[in-house]
């Protein structure tokens, strides 16, 4: 029902966005991320098809179907992972909920990030098992390695939100949407 173009189908058309257009959408949405996280919920499923751009320039985050909210006693079954492997945090792919929160969805968004800035997904495979496998135990490389004209300070942005580890991420969305906007602004970032 939303007018506009999803962030995934902006890449395949251009290849990879400059710099600092994917970094203003990203920021955007985690703007709307922020918001749920305010609310208790977490999204789960964050990734360039689930970022829309309506004509209007205004960012919107949909398909909130396997959102969950903080305090609910509805539960996935452990152990059965959802959401998009490429996508997904490494606590999400363990299956895990007790440890998929906030931190999970910065970890989706510095994937769209990353995508979006590069024209790659940071993990590829054969199959979605092997995607699930490399965001186990590989490094992606960073992202201004991938496409040189992103910036280093963009590139140290991306590979924070998406550290293995959910201690070394931003602890809060707004703590990444403050360092999108000095990267944005030009005043610095990470």
């Amino acid at each position: 029902f939303l007018d506009g173009r999803t962030l995934r189908e902006l890449v395949y058309d251009r290849g990879h966005l400059s710099p600092y257009h994917a970094a203003e959408i990203i920021r955007d949405a985690a703007r709307g991320v922020a918001f749920a996280h305010q609310h208790g919920v977490i999204h789960r499923d964050l990734k360039p098809s689930n970022i829309m751009i309506v004509k209007d320039g205004l960012v919107k985050i949909v398909d909130f179907g396997l959102a969950f909210h903080k305090t609910s006693q509805i539960l996935t079954a452990t152990g059965i992972s959802l959401g998009t492997p490429a996508y997904m945090s490494p606590e999400q792919i363990e299956g895990d909920r007790a440890d998929v929160g906030e931190r999970s969805d910065i970890y989706s968004l510095g994937v769209s990030l990353y995508e979006a800035g590069t024209g790659q997904r940071p993990f590829e495979g054969d199959n979605q098992y092997d995607v699930m496998k490399r965001v186990l135990f590989d490094e992606p490389r960073r992202a201004h390695a991938v496409n040189p004209g992103v910036p280093e300070d963009l590139s140290r942005i991306i590979s924070r939100a998406m550290a293995r580890n959910p201690d070394d991420r931003f602890a809060r969305v707004g703590e990444m949407i403050a360092e999108l906007d000095s990267f944005i602004e030009g005043t610095g970032g990470a």
